[in-house]
């Protein structure tokens, strides 16, 4: 089990280390590089409740810009750590998503139809928090995973 505020205090921390730096997803070291997963800059605005994603357009000089509330980063390791296993990211721009995933519950959790697990996910990976896997769940199609890692192996 994690201690979830000091886990988000970890996010933040490594969000204000690399603000402004472009980022790869680390998606892509372990599932392999996707055209669609454009590089980000990331950082928190001045009251630390908003985290911010400014996403590589590719085509423009100006990114898409994605503000989410710390409280989703909240949601999301609460519901990781009661898991306590992988589970699907599940990210879906149409549909909630599959009923077990950590996109489905972020957008029931939230009543908010924006697509946010993998770039949660993204944050959390990179922070030591928690780690991708591909995983095999019941429907037997190999798909994208997550878990909290283990809070000895967890880096301050």
């Amino acid at each position: 089990m994690v201690n979830v505020h000091s886990t988000i205090e970890q996010v933040i921390t490594y969000v204000q280390i690399n603000s402004g730096k472009w980022i790869e997803s680390p998606r892509n070291n372990v599932f392999g590089k996707d055209k669609r997963r454009h590089e980000f800059k990331v950082s928190i605005n001045s009251s630390k409740d908003k985290i911010i994603f400014e996403f590589d357009s590719r085509t423009s000089n100006t990114g898409t810009i994605l503000a989410l509330d710390v409280s989703r980063f909240m949601i999301a390791v609460e519901f990781l750590n009661s898991k306590g296993d992988f589970v699907k990211i599940g990210a879906s721009t149409k549909e909630l998503g599959p009923l077990d995933s950590l996109e489905y519950h972020l957008k029931t959790k939230t009543g908010n139809n924006t697509k946010t697990a993998p770039h949660i996910a993204d944050l959390l990976v990179l922070a030591n928090i928690a780690e991708f896997s591909y995983i095999v769940p019941t429907s037997g199609r190999k798909v994208h995973g997550i878990k909290l890692v283990d809070s000895n192996s967890v880096l301050s």
